[in-house]
């Protein structure tokens, strides 16, 4: 076989396997729309309410009106439901620039509907403090089955960090787009797992 034949293969291969997976958090194309809340009222309720963070732009600045932001409080979240179970592979967060200090120590977790406590469900991904700053843009690997996934920012007591300008005290939401790569569920009847 020759290369061509060879890079035609596995470009085609690329091709159909990242095809497979859509932000399954907005997709209007496919009749995909999250929902969104939060647990404390929004900055400007004309302008930065939760849905904010599922509508498609990822504008990350606070003049472009595009970010769901909370004032500032103790522990905070934003809750995005997919609507249904999907396979995640991935998940791209857009946070806003001008305040990404404030987001330091922030985690991702899955959101169990059985679980009253938005603030005490599986971890999904956290940041060090103590690494610095969060980038601006985060990409957060996921591999899993979920409906749900809730952002949560908090004070613990005794919370330090690395991150100039952070405040140890209080934390708001600062998010301008959850993106949300996955797929629709496939059983393979092999051991009775899910796989992506």
């Amino acid at each position: 076989m020759s290369f061509g034949c060879i890079l035609t293969i596995i470009l085609t291969h690329i091709v159909f396997k990242a095809s497979c997976y859509v932000d399954v958090a907005h997709c209007p194309e496919q009749g995909l729309q999250g929902q969104a809340t939060m647990s404390e009222p929004p900055l400007d309720a004309s302008n930065s309410y939760a849905n904010k963070a599922v509508d498609g732009n990822t504008n990350q600045s606070y003049s472009g009106h595009s970010c769901a932001i909370t004032k500032s409080n103790g522990d905070v979240w934003l809750r995005v439901h997919l609507g249904r179970r999907f396979n995640i592979a991935y998940m791209v967060v857009y946070f806003q620039t001008e305040t990404i200090n404030q987001t330091s120590g922030y985690s991702f977790n899955f959101y169990d509907p059985d679980n009253v406590d938005p603030l005490a469900n599986p971890l999904l991904y956290h940041h060090d403090p103590m690494s610095g700053c969060p980038a601006p843009i985060q990409n957060i690997t996921v591999r899993r089955p979920g409906e749900s996934i809730v952002f949560v920012n908090k004070r613990p007591e005794g919370y330090t960090s690395n991150c100039p300008g952070d405040d140890t005290k209080e934390t708001g939401i600062h998010i301008c787009e959850v993106v949300v790569m996955g797929k629709f569920r496939r059983r393979y009847k092999r051991n009775r797992d899910t796989y992506l």
